[in-house]
């Protein structure tokens, strides 16, 4: 098992999570578990990063992301130099209207974000 530090796309589970359950049961490796009635990544090494559990997700509280960590590069997707998050929300639409595109090429250099991969 090879192990450094880097980024593994892994599920965050942001303030909106109402712990309704359905992404720890639509997990198929047992990544997310309840703690404290919210769902929590408790086992990141085993997540290989397919996003079933955001799916299923009806409150939009789960994303995947590029997370720092430590881990077994041989399970999941881990990348060095992760791309930057797309801007979303007001910011996104005030740098549209002002002609900044640079989130276009965020979009664009995004592994994750092309359809056309699996």
């Amino acid at each position: 098992m090879s192990k450094k530090l880097s980024h593994k796309w892994v599920p965050v589970i942001t303030d909106y999570c109402t712990g309704c359950g359905k992404c720890v049961e639509a997990c198929p490796h047992a990544c997310l578990k309840p703690v404290w009635d919210f769902a929590t990544l408790v086992a990141p090494d085993t997540c290989i990063g397919v996003g079933d559990c955001t799916v299923v997700c009806e409150d939009d509280a789960i994303h995947m992301r590029w997370v720092k960590m430590k881990g077994d590069v041989e399970v999941g997707e881990w990348c060095d130099n992760p791309p930057k998050p797309l801007k979303k929300g007001l910011m996104a639409i005030v740098m549209g209207i002002f002609g900044n595109s640079s989130m276009q090429d965020e979009y664009a250099s995004s592994p994750k974000l092309d359809k056309n991969s699996d």
